[in-house]
């Protein structure tokens, strides 16, 4: 009796359904979990394979790099005798010349060798025929012409005594002068753009019309020189000391002169747009109708700066300063107040308030 009652109730009617859905439901749950476990172990396997092959790429590139700066230091080194044969007609023809000229004929196989040289990181070979011709006491119009017409980029000059040469209107690109001695040195319309100048001495040097574009100018000794209307786009001057040196109309976009000691200078006309002066010391210097537009001068020394007529692109960039922690900045905010002007670049201009 008992048995028929609960064969009657909808729960034992119910209960082979209910097993049937189990059933499923644990089929499906088990073919989820098997379809994720091949699909990590098909992603396993071909990261492995990946890694593998990037591993086998990188040993294969590094492998002909090896092979190709044997190559190139092996070629190098066939043109030193060359260098060499260079050399003593060089020699030959000051001796010969009362004015120590040089023949258009070895100023073009000083051109091709150093072309020749192939650098890799830095040419110590293109150093060598650059110094050894600059000792060489030429006439001036010789030695101009060997720098107008050579390729002397990534030239490796690292520590060697410069001081007073001319390398004006040369190709210099890349070429390492660092830890250099270069006082009164003159690299007017050179290019050195990328160029590492860190740690030389360069006081009392001139760099008229010179690109250094993303040059290495960090922990420079750059005191009572030149650098009218040059390009320093993005270069790095952190730490350097510039005092007394003059800027003015040259480009300095998006540089880092992050701690430099730049009192007194002139950066009258200069393009400052996007540079970081962030801890440097400007303390007496001239930057009238300057681009400061976005320029950072977070906790730098000001005082006693000259802004008149500079440029900015923020109506509140004075009030704004002295919330960069710069010493001077409210002495600024005393003698200078921005109006509005159209002819300026951002319609913006800092004007000195008549007293």
């Amino acid at each position: 009796m008992l048995e028929k009652l609960l064969q009657d109730t909808v729960v034992y009617r119910l209960i082979p359904q209910l097993y049937t859905m189990s059933r499923k439901r644990i089929l499906w749950a088990a073919f989820l979990f098997l379809s994720i476990g091949v699909f990590v172990l098909i992603t396993f396997f071909f990261y492995l394979e990946n890694e593998k092959l990037k591993a086998q790429i990188e040993i294969q590139s590094t492998q002909l790099k090896e092979k190709r700066n044997s190559i190139v230091v092996s070629q190098n080194a066939a043109l030193m005798g060359l260098m060499e044969n260079i050399f003593l007609q060089v020699d030959k023809e000051l001796k010969q010349s009362s004015a120590r000229t040089l023949s258009t004929e070895t100023i073009s196989r000083i051109t091709a060798l150093s072309s020749a040289f192939e650098p890799l990181e830095f040419s110590p070979e293109r150093g060598q025929l650059l110094l050894t011709l600059a000792l060489k006491k030429m006439d001036t119009l010789s030695w101009c012409q060997i720098l107008e017409n050579t390729d002397f980029s990534g030239a490796d000059l690292e520590g060697l005594d410069l001081d007073n040469m001319s390398f004006k209107y040369g190709n210099l690109s890349g070429a390492n002068f660092k830890k250099a001695k270069l006082m009164g040195a003159n690299f007017s319309g050179a290019d050195l753009s990328a160029a590492n100048f860190w740690g030389a001495n360069l006081n009392e040097s001139i760099f008229t019309k010179t690109n250094l574009k993303r040059a290495n100018m960090g922990w420079v000794a750059w005191n009572n020189s030149s650098v009218r209307n040059s390009r320093l786009d993005g270069a790095l001057l952190n730490d350097s000391k510039l005092r007394n040196t003059d800027f003015t109309k040259s480009v300095l976009k998006w540089s880092d002169m992050t701690g430099a000691i730049l009192k007194n200078a002139q950066f009258e006309k200069v393009d400052f747009l996007g540079a970081n002066l962030e801890k440097a010391n400007l303390e007496g210097t001239v930057l009238q109708e300057a681009n400061l537009a976005r320029v950072n001068f977070k906790e730098a020394n000001l005082t006693e700066v000259d802004l008149k007529n500079a440029i900015t692109n923020r109506k509140a960039w004075l009030k704004n300063l002295s919330d960069t922690r710069a010493i001077g900045a409210e002495d600024l905010n005393e003698k200078y107040k921005i109006v509005d002007d159209a002819k300026a670049l951002y319609k913006l201009r800092i004007i000195k308030i008549e007293e």
